[in-house]
């Protein structure tokens, strides 16, 4: 269970500082302090989002109807309380339109909000936290399941600062994405991200306005929006603006990556990469891009690239392509401890592979 590995985690730091009773109560203290929000409850959790989906009609509402499939003409913000169920597996994003569903099993939205772009950066300003995760997912994501991804990661992953989705727009048009729709919706997809870098880079400005420590996680096609815009940005932010960035299966080219690494490892403080050679959906890709994703693991100086194929397993209705697997519980597990500073050899189930051919480490089951 994700809580017996942070009992397990503050165990293993409060052991090591352990040489003094003072040491002992001040790490003890510094830890439970960091976690204000327990998270053992159903509860809501509140998703502020910025998002270049063209809306229908007026933007007031966290809902599909409102935020569609095609590129709009300007960023709309706002924040989305999504009321977060405790019973369901870790990972699954059960969820009810019914405002009367048992809401210990199912995502509802609670509350929501539109703001306009002061609004917005004033919110990520005058924020309680220190710290802003922004979440960017990937091919094949409505709106209202963004939403409700951004709120699982963070509540299972029970992350104290302030999460912001960057939702940019993916998913299908009113058709069965299978055979040869998949792939016209892919390439849709593919544009579409294309299209969203200038937005995105946008909304990290935003976040880098507000002064509070920054961290990027990103998932499958949505890396054709982050690094490119990264990689630009770099080039007027300070160095290492942020502080961990979290690459998820990404869909993007090795050769491309290699060629803005530098520009990445300027801006980052650390860099991790979880892949799997096994992941199918990125097979796919890799047919149609004709070349090799950085998602099925190449080894790379300066990132931890950590291969995840022992549990990579699909996951509760994410594809089953073996492509989902961020969203489960051994790689929240990692997180958890990587945005705690934790270096990846003192990780709980981190291994060094050997020999060291396509990643530094494997995440053992």
């Amino acid at each position: 269970m994700f809580r017996r590995i942070l009992v397990s985690l503050q165990f293993l730091l409060l052991a090591a500082c352990q040489t003094q009773g003072s040491n002992y109560e001040q790490v003890r203290s510094g830890l439970n302090s960091r976690f204000m929000q327990s998270y053992v409850d159903s509860q809501p959790y509140d998703v502020y989002y910025a998002t270049n989906r063209a809306s229908v009609g007026a933007a007031t509402s966290c809902r599909n109807a409102v935020y569609g499939v095609t590129t709009g003409q300007a960023l709309t913000y706002g924040v989305c309380r999504v009321q977060v169920p405790i019973n369901r597996p870790v990972g699954s994003l059960s969820s009810s339109s019914d405002p009367n569903s048992d809401t210990q099993i199912n995502f509802q939205i609670a509350q929501e909000e539109v703001f306009d772009e002061a609004a917005f950066q004033t919110a990520l300003t005058q924020s309680k936290s220190d710290e802003i995760l922004i979440f960017v997912h990937g091919f094949n994501v409505r709106f209202e399941e963004a939403i409700y991804r951004a709120a699982q990661l963070g509540f299972d992953g029970k992350y104290q600062g302030q999460l912001v989705l960057f939702s940019w727009p993916a998913g299908a048009k009113e058709r069965m994405i299978q055979g040869p729709f998949l792939l016209q919706t892919y390439r849709e997809n593919k544009s579409n991200a294309e299209a969203s870098i200038a937005a995105f880079e946008k909304v990290v400005l935003a976040a880098v306005a507000s002064k509070k420590r920054l961290h990027i996680v990103v998932h499958s096609m949505g890396h054709q929006v982050v690094l490119p815009a990264l990689a630009k940005l770099a080039e007027s932010l300070p160095p290492k603006t942020i502080q961990e960035l979290i690459l998820n299966a990404p869909d993007f080219a090795v050769e491309d990556f290699k060629t803005i690494a530098p520009a990445i490892e300027r801006l980052a403080v650390r860099t991790t990469v979880y892949c799997s050679p096994n992941d199918n959906a990125l097979a796919a890709s890799m047919r149609v891009n004709g070349n090799v994703r950085l998602g099925n693991c190449t080894l790379m100086d300066g990132v931890d690239t950590i291969d995840v194929s022992e549990v990579d397993s699909p996951l509760l209705g994410l594809g089953g392509l073996g492509h989902g697997y961020y969203a489960g519980r051994p790689i929240i597990g990692d997180v958890a401890q990587l945005l705690l500073g934790m270096d990846a050899p003192r990780r709980m189930f981190v291994k060094r592979t050997i020999p060291a051919l396509r990643s530094n480490y494997l995440l053992r089951q």
